[in-house]
């Protein structure tokens, strides 16, 4: 394994030693989420008592919601672009630039999808955002990484993304 991060907080001092034994790789909490990275040859190594009905039963669902969440290339460009530009102040017309269309033509794939040049800049932010926090990096430095002008701006707009997100999971 090569790291493993858990949305939950850091646990008690003795216990979060046990973690890293247990893995025998860094561990990271309170991330955006829970996942563990590992060398891809990993996946070619046989599992132990492994069902060749559960794993065709599995394969066929993965590959459902696969189909069913796959974005277009065209938002998956977008969203490269503004994650590699996330320190710096970002624009529909530059971020259209660095993918080859139009602005005027990006607004409307993206609308096309039901989603915005803001709301995919939000969401490219906060995740950073969310790693930069979890990574212990103070609100100043995690301010400027991300292009902001102070701190305070910061702040508000991280309250406005959070905000967001747990008024949409309570609806």
């Amino acid at each position: 394994m090569q790291s493993v991060r858990f949305s939950h907080s850091r646990p008690v001092a003795p216990h979060e030693e046990a973690y890293r034994v247990v893995f025998d790789a860094p561990v990271t909490f309170g991330a955006p989420a829970d996942e563990i990275t590992f060398d891809a040859s990993c996946l070619d190594l046989k599992m132990l008592g492994a069902d060749p009905v559960t794993s065709t039963t599995l394969e066929q669902r993965v590959a459902q919601i696969v189909a069913t969440t796959r974005r277009d290339p065209l938002i998956e460009r977008v969203h490269r672009a503004l994650a590699s530009n996330i320190d710096a102040p970002v624009s529909l017309p530059g971020i259209a630039s660095t993918v080859g269309i139009s602005p005027r033509t990006l607004r409307r794939a993206l609308e096309r999808e039901g989603t915005s040049f803001r709301v995919l800049a939000d969401a490219v932010r906060r995740q950073r955002a969310d790693e930069l926090i979890a990574a212990g990096r103070s609100m100043k430095d995690v301010a400027l990484s991300l292009g902001f002008s102070e701190p305070s701006a910061f702040s508000r707009a991280y309250k406005r993304w959070t905000v967001n997100t747990r008024e949409r999971s309570r609806s």
